[in-house]
């Protein structure tokens, strides 16, 4: 139902107990409440000094959720799993007034129902981004009037706020960090997204509700209790250090045996290790304790990754079969407030396997000076027999050649 708080004092308006959702006091004709119910749009009209409970608009059976008033009297009505209303009142000096409906069925549920007006322009929080309503095409268009990732359909939208010095704050689902964004007004009237103003108090999880008091105080509600935030209070970020390297192991038969456990890394003595031990697991950590969940590292190992990794929340890197060389793994971290803090390194050289050492390739060196030696021995003596067994066929050619010509001459003497 709906009550009256006066005099410090709860007074009951209706009599119906039905839940209530929404209040909107009419713009138009300011003597008229209109009340988001489970079913339907209830009416309460002030008279004779007092609010009354007058009942609900025919025609309209829906749980709404919200309803924004446009320049022209008409109300847009937001509902769960409905779609949304547009109605155009009329008969207003009756008890109930008589509204004209018209449905605009969605391909995306509105988040909580809800639907909001900033300096008149109504957006309709989905669970596929932030969206308008275009007249043309009477559906619902991806709305980047403060910033393009809030129109992508990737982003759930719960709800939008606007504070008291025109700023928005936007409740996103869990499926983006942090959960809580601000487009902060600008100069000229255009807003720039702010993705860590709120960060800090993401830790308390889904924000439901939020009010901003007269002296600029942001009040959010949420499951454990209210969060008071200041923006006037000029934060002031404890001393940062640079991430750590805890351990680096080496992996050897389901185990890890320790290279470093997380010391001083003296810089004067490098890790030399042998090929066998060419596969390595590096931890790191941040020592950055607000909200320790979003802290980020990106790393890479120098002589080996081409670049830098991507951000992400994994303390650990695992490297296997690298070749021989020289490396410096490096990490880097940022916190909860994506600030990035610092640098840490980690040098150590791989020996070449045995087979690759400069004492092998000067044996192979060695070795091939033999072979070469030896062919070449082998050949030489090969073309030496084949010399000598020439001579001796020519020393045999030339005695028969001799003898034939002494039988000849002998012959020619007898005739």
């Amino acid at each position: 139902g709906v009550y009256l708080l006066e005099n410090q004092q709860v007074k009951p308006i209706s009599t119906n107990d039905e839940t209530v959702f929404f209040l909107h006091r009419y713009q138009q004709n300011p003597n008229l409440i209109f009340a988001g119910h489970l079913l339907g749009l209830g009416v309460l009209r002030y008279e004779n000094g007092s609010w009354r409970y007058v009942g609900k608009i025919d025609g309209i059976s829906e749980e709404i959720r919200s309803i924004v008033e446009n320049p022209d009297g008409s109300l847009w009505l937001g509902t769960m799993q409905k779609g949304v209303m547009r109605i155009q009142l009329d008969h207003l000096d009756r008890e109930i007034p008589i509204a004209t409906v018209a449905h605009f069925e969605m391909d995306m549920p509105l988040s909580t129902g809800q639907i909001s007006a900033i300096n008149n322009h109504v957006s309709f929080a989905t669970l596929k981004g932030l969206r308008y309503f275009d007249e043309a095409t009477q559906t619902l268009q991806p709305d980047s009037v403060y910033g393009a990732a809030l129109a992508d359909s990737t982003v759930e939208i719960y709800w939008l706020f606007e504070t008291g010095d025109g700023n928005v704050i936007f409740r996103l689902g869990s499926n983006k960090t942090g959960h809580c964004w601000l487009a902060e007004k600008q100069p000229d009237g255009s807003y720039k997204l702010n993705k860590s103003r709120f960060r800090e108090i993401s830790i308390f999880g889904a924000l439901d509700a939020c009010f901003t008091d007269a002296d600029g105080v942001i009040w959010f509600g949420c499951k454990p209790g209210i969060i008071r935030f200041d923006p006037a209070i000029d934060y002031q970020m404890k001393p940062q250090f640079p991430p750590l390297i805890r351990h680096v192991s080496i992996p050897k038969n389901n185990r890890h045996s320790l290279l470093f456990n997380g010391t001083v890394i003296d810089r004067a003595e490098t890790p030399v290790l042998q090929y066998h031990d060419n596969a390595l697991r590096f931890e790191f950590a941040l020592p950055s304790f607000e909200n320790e969940f979003e802290n980020q590292f990106r790393f890479m190992l120098d002589g080996f990754d081409h670049g830098w990794s991507g951000w992400s929340a994994t303390a650990k890197k695992d490297y296997t079969n690298l070749p021989e060389g020289d490396y410096v793994f490096r990490v880097q971290s940022r916190n909860m407030y994506r600030s990035e803090i610092g640098e840490t390194s980690f040098a150590f050289d791989i020996l070449p396997p045995w087979f690759r050492t400069w004492w092998a390739f000067l044996l192979y060196f060695v070795l091939g000076g033999i072979a070469i030696a030896g062919i070449v021995q082998i050949r030489v003596r090969q073309l030496k027999q084949q010399q000598e067994e020439l001579e001796k066929i020519i020393t045999m050619r030339t005695a028969q050649v001799v003898e034939q010509r002494n039988h000849f001459w002998s012959s020619n003497r007898k005739s």
